[in-house]
């Protein structure tokens, strides 16, 4: 059961994409994917999380400061 989560994401039997209505001259090619319903191969097998990294070092540095000429 690889893709045992595609069903908490995505309901694929439930996909339901109304195109919009384009202008003949300003049609886009996202309209078109769109309409593609995602197959199970599509999404990925695994998410893979981030490091905090930089979030833990602006944590402990504090917001920015501004240091430049004050006018008042």
């Amino acid at each position: 059961m690889e893709f045992a989560w595609i069903t908490n994401c995505v309901n694929i039997i439930d996909w339901k994409y109304a195109p919009k209505d384009q202008h003949v001259l300003y049609t886009t090619t996202a309209n078109d994917i769109g309409k593609i319903v995602p197959a199970a191969t599509d999404l990925p097998h695994q998410r893979y999380g981030r490091s905090k990294k930089f979030t833990a070092h602006l944590a402990q540095a504090g917001p920015y400061r501004n240091c430049s000429l004050n006018t008042k």
